[in-house]
């Protein structure tokens, strides 16, 4: 909320935590999200190495509610291309929801299978230590993923529980997850 956003699942908050993202990266803190549920009505663009905080799944618990979303991600950071790692963000504790019956799209992606699987700077860079843990993510049917790690090495998708769409986890290109 210190960024802009409302949390009053009524206003678009996606520009407010894009804006949340580009702090909590370049300052190095972790962005913690409050309990109730805020409207993302265009994909958040996450910040590389932000860890990102909910408060749980339950009661009280932190919705991210895509449903006014036409197609898109929730949550989305693609590296461009060259040989440099990047550390990926790191999501833990919370519910997003993607109501839109699209062929695109769903709630998280790190990397898009359409930058290549080459090593070299033609190709995209590794996202490095993905991390979604305890996510509930509800998506609204169509060709939608959960979660598309890319290109993705050394993460953990561990307690998630996705429902909806065409896959829970896409993980194409990725390496020792």
């Amino acid at each position: 909320t210190m960024c802009g956003a409302y949390w009053d699942n009524s206003h678009d908050d996606a520009a407010a935590l894009t804006r949340a993202f580009a702090a909590a990266s370049r300052l190095h803190v972790a962005l913690n999200l409050p309990g109730g549920a805020a409207s993302v009505c265009s994909s958040v663009k996450a910040g590389a190495g932000v860890v990102v905080r909910g408060q749980g799944m339950g009661a009280d618990a932190t919705v991210l509610d895509g449903n006014c979303m036409k197609s898109g991600w929730v949550f989305d950071i693609n590296t461009p291309n060259g040989s440099n790692a990047l550390e990926a963000p790191k999501y833990y504790d919370m519910e997003i929801r993607t109501m839109h019956n699209s062929n695109s799209g769903g709630c998280i992606r790190w990397n898009n299978a359409a930058g290549g699987f080459v090593d070299g700077v033609t190709s995209q860079y590794y996202m490095m230590h993905p991390h979604a843990e305890r996510i509930s993510c509800i998506m609204g049917g169509g060709q939608q993923i959960g979660l598309e790690c890319s290109k993705c090495f050394d993460g953990d998708f561990s307690q998630n529980d996705t429902s909806g769409g065409k896959h829970g986890v896409s993980l194409e290109g990725s390496d020792v997850m």
